[in-house]
């Protein structure tokens, strides 16, 4: 029943034996070549769902085991080997196509570095035109401060002159009014001493009439002499008491003079001898001091102004020197600039020309390169020289400073020498001056002829002190002139410092220029070797992953080729046993006799090769699971391919074991089939 039940579901179906009934006489008709392979009549068909869902042993021989859709299975076998190897042949296109796309990746990155490389070059020549540029630009600069430094020089030099010739006449004119006022002061000196000889013969008869008086002249005189420094606190005092001794003094003069006239006649000439003679010993005295003192201020005036004259001149040459020794270096500087430029443009050039040769001339671009940053090095070492010239001419400016801070100082000492004597002068001769007002005021009541002669004197010393005054204008107009010089002086060090600090600017922005120039020329030479070496490397590991590719493809496509021709090979070792097989079925029908002994052992071997059959129906299964997931799953290219590779194999074994299992299958099922008839024409005999 159940063979009758799968013969009508596979009605219409080629690819299973039927018996062909010829009257009444049936014979089972085999299977053909085309038949088997599809080519010849109706195309082989999917079997129905029906079949597929029946169970295994309705689908399987009673006899020997074996399924009756093991050509479909054979026919699927084929259809999956076709697709992967259809799989196959699109992965090799895929590598092909990934192949063309990292050639064409290849060249468009060639083409880029090519730009890139142009373009590189074009703004290194830009770069080195714009850094002649700045070159010329800062060698014009520096010429125009070195004309600027020598117009300042020329400036200073006149000033100095100016300042030496201000100096010489100052000096002339301080030694003309010290002999002007000497002969002045000795002549108001010897009338205010005139006038005090006078002034001391009444005051000795004074001294004789009343002891009292005289023990207090000697005591204000001691105290006159003692406090000659303390005058502007003593002079108050003094003169509130001479006013109170003159009033106690006339008021007793008048009451004793009647009776004193006689004595103070006769004394008064011996003393006015005694005081003549000590008036002359004391001006003989005051004389000889104030000529020494002349002498000591003339000599020490006449050292100072030499040496001032001196210093001088000796900062005047050593600035000079320096000047010209600056000048010197700065041409010597300009001259190494200018070579420095020509050699720059002439490397330049030469690296342009260089660059655009061929990655062969890059070592050259290179050695361009390092000669670029000795000569910038070396214009370092320049600028750094010009620096040190600079700070010398700084040095000899603070020394130029120093020099005439102290040059001020000398002045001013001397100037303050000048001021105090004056004032000692001027206090000497205000101290005569009330010293006579005194007298005077004194003498006034007795004698009128005296008060005349104390209006004169007192006029004298008013026009003396007026002198003085006029004299301490002429030194304050002087010190004022000398102020606005020293600050003249100092504006010019101003402008000076800040001309030089403008100079050390530019050369500190020169400098900044250059190594700013240095290291974008380094970052470009770094940034085109990096740029070269990850060309080269992308190049490199381009090639090696084509020539990969190119070989891993060209060893896949050898081995599908073995496998595809081995796999024809035992298609067609299977096609010729097959005839073989036909051809010995025809012994094997003369030999049924031998193999009726043999076929409890057949059935032995029958029993295995359909357990066999099993394995490989479940093995058949799981490689139709993996089948589906491959047409499912999209291959990468590289994994991938492995992995089909291996299923090719596993399928080639397979179909191998299918082939052999088919060919058994065919012996036993021809065999089995010829016994059949064999039995069915023995039972139509016996009928």
């Amino acid at each position: 029943m159940a063979s009758q039940h799968v013969s009508a579901l596979l009605k219409g179906r080629r690819d299973v034996p039927v018996l062909a009934q010829s009257g009444r006489r049936l014979a089972l008709k085999d299977v053909t070549r085309e038949e088997l392979h599809g080519t010849k009549g109706d195309a082989l068909r999917e079997l129905p769902n029906a079949v597929k869902s029946l169970a295994r042993a309705d689908t399987v021989c009673r006899f020997c085991g074996v399924s009756y859709l093991i050509f479909n299975e054979f026919k699927d076998i084929e259809k999956q080997l076709q697709a992967a190897q259809e799989a196959l042949q699109a992965a090799t296109h895929k590598n092909n196509d990934d192949d063309e796309r990292i050639e064409q990746a290849v060249r468009e990155r060639s083409k880029q570095w090519g730009l890139e490389k142009a373009r590189l070059e074009q703004a290194s020549a830009e770069r080195a035109k714009a850094h002649a540029k700045e070159i010329k630009a800062i060698a014009d600069r520096a010429n125009r401060k070195r004309l600027q430094l020598q117009q300042q020089v020329a400036r200073l030099a006149r000033s100095l002159g100016a300042l030496r010739n201000e100096s010489e006449a100052l000096r002339s004119s301080t030694k003309r009014e010290l002999r002007a006022h000497k002969s002045a002061s000795l002549q108001s000196l010897q009338v205010v001493l005139d006038k005090a000889s006078a002034f001391d013969h009444c005051l000795q008869a004074a001294r004789l009439a009343a002891q009292r008086q005289e023990d207090e002249a000697n005591r204000m005189r001691s105290a006159l002499q003692a406090t000659t420094e303390e005058h502007a606190q003593s002079t108050k005092i003094l003169t509130q008491k001479l006013a109170s001794l003159e009033q106690s003094s006339q008021t007793k003069a008048e009451a004793d003079l009647a009776s004193v006239r006689h004595v103070y006649e006769t004394r008064l000439k011996d003393a006015s001898q005694a005081h003549a003679r000590e008036l002359k010993a004391l001006v003989a005295r005051q004389e000889a001091s104030i000529s020494k003192l002349q002498e000591t201020n003339e000599t020490r005036k006449q050292d100072a102004l030499k040496q001032i004259e001196e210093t001088w001149s000796q900062k005047h040459d050593v600035l000079v020197q320096r000047l010209k020794d600056a000048e010197a270096a700065n041409a010597e500087i300009l001259a190494r600039r200018a070579q420095d430029t020509e050699m720059m443009k002439q490397q330049l050039a030469s690296a342009e020309e260089a660059s655009r040769a061929a990655k062969a001339d890059e070592k050259r671009h290179l050695e361009t390169s390092k000669t670029l940053q000795a000569r910038i090095s070396d214009l370092e070492g320049s600028q750094a020289a010009l620096e040190k010239a600079l700070n010398t001419a700084l040095q000899a400016r603070e020394q130029a400073d120093k020099k005439s801070t102290d040059l001020e100082v000398t002045l001013q000492s001397t100037m303050t020498q000048h001021e105090r004597e004056l004032a000692e002068f001027r206090t000497e001769l205000e101290e005569r001056a009330k010293t006579t007002s005194e007298h005077a005021t004194r003498r006034i009541d007795s004698q009128q002829e005296e008060l005349n002669a104390m209006h004169k004197q007192y006029a004298e010393s008013v026009a003396a002190r007026q002198e003085a005054d006029e004299l301490r204008k002429r030194a304050d107009d002087r010190y004022e002139q000398e102020l606005t010089a020293r600050i003249n002086l100092e504006n010019v060090h101003a402008e000076l410092g800040k001309e030089l600090e403008e100079t050390r600017a530019a050369a500190d922005k020169a400098r900044k220029e250059v190594e700013s120039l240095r290291k974008i020329s380094s970052e470009l030479a770094d940034r085109a070797r990096e740029q070269y070496k990850m060309l080269e490397d992308a190049t490199q590991t381009a090639r090696q992953r084509r020539e990969e590719a190119l070989q891993n493809t060209q060893e896949r496509c050898e081995t599908l080729q073995t496998q595809v021709s081995l796999l024809q090979k035992e298609v067609q070792e299977g096609k010729t046993r097959y005839r073989d097989l036909e051809r010995e079925l025809c012994a094997l029908q003369e030999n049924q006799v031998r193999r009726k002994e043999e076929e409890e052992k057949e059935s032995q071997t029958l029993r295995q090769t359909a357990n066999s059959l099993r394995e490989t129906e479940a093995r058949y299964r799981a490689l139709e699971a993996e089948v589906k997931l491959l047409r499912n799953v999209e291959p990468a290219p590289a994994q991938d391919l492995q992995q089909l590779e291996h299923h090719m194999l596993r399928l080639s074994s397979l179909v191998r074991e299918k082939d052999a299992e088919i060919k058994v299958l065919q012996a036993t099922v021809h065999r089995q089939c010829m016994e059949r008839t064999s039995l069915l024409l023995a039972q139509e005999k016996q009928r």
